[in-house]
């Protein structure tokens, strides 16, 4: 099986991070956050990745992971020029995606507790003749999300951000998802894709008939959407790729001054901190220089900071 990965979105809700660096590359523990789904999906087995980016992020993740080749995989490219929704982006790997039978779907700004991909084709393996496979998750407020409507076990529709009261279920999808790829292609033809009109991809496949399943999901899970976000999944990765649920981290080649106090904090490679500083429930994204005497509590810093900076509930870069 392939994949297509999302990696398009403008990052809008992570300004100002955003504005440096792509939302879906920013380092969490040293490492792009898309590092790590990369990494999930080839351990489940997945060794074909397209990537769909955009114009102004796409040299900035080609230039990165390159081919693949380094990680053992083989990656492609495609570009999704405007923003017209998650099936106009997918159908930009069409030419990828014509010789295998199924392919899955990740969202590039999600990741949860456990191997979800390898957890979502070992069940899919049990049934027979899907045309698309979801993950679902129970959600008391479904207002934000696509909700799904059952028929039976099978899946009739999916609402998106229905009114209150008017959902048909607690249940919405998650963005991991397998699709078949003659079901897909062939509900999808002659449509024409418009900006901000966003319909989940097994919508299509519903109207068309096919047959629609999902599996549900109730670990834990994080959606790289705002700065806020950033200490939440660093959290889950320490615990997930790290095996550990330690509350903070130094990365390499850093240096700390005299008399520093690090509590429930994260410090990526190659920064430089002064003496008597304290950071707290903080995110210092690394190649910082921080100088000595500042104090950092509950924000994220992207940027040097001037000898004796108070920095509190903010997002710096």
């Amino acid at each position: 099986m392939k994949a297509v990965v999302l990696a398009a979105g403008e990052g809008k809700r992570m300004r100002p991070v955003s504005d440096k660096i792509p939302k879906i590359m920013i380092p969490i523990l040293d490492k792009p956050f898309l590092e790590y789904i990369i990494m999930e999906l080839k351990e489940a087995g997945i060794k074909d990745i397209i990537i769909v980016v955009s114009q102004k992020n796409g040299d900035f993740i080609k230039d990165y992971f390159k081919d693949g080749g380094g990680m053992g995989l083989k990656i492609d490219y495609v570009v999704q020029e405007h923003r017209n929704g998650t099936a106009d982006a997918i159908s930009r790997a069409r030419k990828y995606l014509e010789d295998c039978d199924y392919f899955l779907v990740h969202y590039g700004d999600s990741l949860t507790n456990v191997n979800l991909p390898l957890k979502l084709i070992e069940n899919f393996k049990k049934h027979e003749n899907l045309d698309a496979y979801l993950t679902l998750r129970e959600e008391e407020n479904t207002s934000r999300y696509g909700v799904v409507k059952f028929e039976g076990k099978n899946i009739v529709d999916i609402i998106e951000k229905p009114e209150k009261g008017k959902e048909p279920s607690n249940m919405v999808t998650v963005g991991i998802f397998i699709l078949k790829t003659k079901s897909f292609f062939d509900s999808i033809k002659g449509m024409g894709f418009e900006y901000g009109k966003e319909e989940f991809p097994a919508e299509y496949i519903i109207r068309k008939g096919g047959k629609v399943r999902g599996f549900l999901f109730s670990g834990k899970r994080v959606d790289l959407g705002k700065p806020v976000d950033i200490l939440n999944t660093t959290k889950l990765v320490m615990l997930k790729f790290f095996s550990s649920d330690s509350d903070y981290y130094i990365g390499e080649k850093v240096i700390t001054g005299k008399n520093s106090i690090i509590k429930e904090s994260f410090i990526n490679r190659d920064t430089s901190i002064g003496e008597n500083f304290m950071l707290e429930n903080s995110y210092v994204m690394g190649n910082c220089t921080i100088g000595n005497n500042c104090r950092v509590k509950n924000s994220i810093i992207c940027c040097d900071l001037e000898d004796g900076e108070v920095v509190e509930d903010e997002v710096r870069v």
